[in-house]
């Protein structure tokens, strides 16, 4: 099972590697250059000289690109954060004015009589109920974003567990 990663927590995280790839990539670039210009006073064979030029252009550039590309990953990654925002309080509000009161007062109780709390054993039920009712009106959710909402609705439902 996949756990849930908020598109807020990606988008952070995208901000974080587009400016780290971007910053290390130009600064490298910027050092081999000042190496080939003489400024950096480092003693090196030519040859030695070539080739770390080579190799380490190839990578500052790979970073970069990396940097670059995700920062043209932000836009849409902004568009997918603020959709599912939309997405969850829609149903949260959606849920809690149609059927919370009526689950509060639902009887689970078809389970079997065991030492284990009455709460614990009406856990899946109850999660079962929700997660029914909002898969038939929004059907399109993926599993881990439907676990998240469940959860929150099932706290704010059923507080006490």
């Amino acid at each position: 099972m996949k756990i849930y990663v908020d598109q807020n927590t990606r988008l952070e995280d995208m901000k974080s590697t587009a400016w780290s790839f971007s910053i290390v990539g130009i600064a490298g670039i910027l050092l081999l250059i000042l190496l080939w210009m003489g400024v950096l006073p480092l003693q090196i064979v030519q040859d030695t000289k070539i080739i770390l030029t080579v190799v380490m252009g190839i990578l500052f550039a790979f970073f970069l690109f990396v940097g670059i590309h995700a920062f043209a990953s932000l836009n849409k990654l902004r568009m997918s954060a603020s959709n599912e925002k939309n997405t969850y309080d829609a149903i949260i509000s959606w849920f809690m004015d149609s059927y919370a009161e009526a689950l509060q007062n639902k009887d689970f109780s078809g389970t079997e009589s065991t030492d284990v709390n009455s709460s614990e054993l009406l856990y899946f039920p109850r999660y079962q109920e929700i997660s029914t009712i909002i898969t038939s009106k929004y059907p399109n959710l993926s599993e881990e974003f439907l676990d998240h909402i469940v959860e929150d609705l099932y706290a704010k439902i059923f507080p006490e567990n």
